[in-house]
């Protein structure tokens, strides 16, 4: 990922990930294996814009768009059939254009900071192969006490809502 910080209120980020999954499986008639898929997943541009900074407080608003650059068309080995197109959770990407908003709550003073933030994912239409993965929506909330200049602990406690699969590929 590259961050970068035109003004002291705008942070715009690009983030490429690398993603390498694995699943085991255990069919109903004892086999066991496991399918694994690998790469580049889907590239992220996003921004931080602050819309509110106090003297212990601030509010900033995320603001991303999704590209659809990770595959959808990932396939392994399977016993039996062989080569075979990989579930939908095993893919790279999710194939679509994705809106990236949040929002997200920060408060400090000497000792202490705490944060809450809301974030999603809208899925903006079909990928070519027929199907769109469901919307997410991430509501998270943190705590944090300074002990020193060099140590800190930190608390955090994320839930997660996705939506359903929409269609489906061939």
């Amino acid at each position: 990922g590259l961050m970068y910080a035109p003004t002291n209120d705008l942070t715009l980020m690009l983030m490429l990930p690398y993603i390498s999954k694995e699943m085991g499986h255990l069919r109903r008639d004892g086999v066991e294996f496991v399918t694994k898929s690998e790469g580049w997943g889907d590239l992220k541009l996003t921004g931080i814009y602050e819309l509110y900074h106090g003297p212990s407080h601030a509010f900033l608003l995320n603001l991303g768009l999704s590209f659809p650059t990770g595959a959808t068309d990932e396939k392994d080995d399977i016993p039996g059939p062989g080569s075979t197109r990989l579930p939908y959770p095993m893919q790279i990407g999710s194939g679509t254009w994705d809106l990236l908003p949040g929002i997200t709550y920060l408060g400090q003073n000497h000792s202490w900071s705490w944060g809450v933030q809301l974030s999603g994912t809208v899925r903006l239409g079909r990928n070519d192969e027929g199907y769109s993965l469901g919307d997410v929506g991430q509501l998270t909330a943190w705590g944090a006490y300074r002990w020193s200049d060099f140590l800190s602990t930190s608390l955090r406690v994320a839930g997660k809502s996705w939506g359903n699969i929409e269609g489906e590929d061939e």
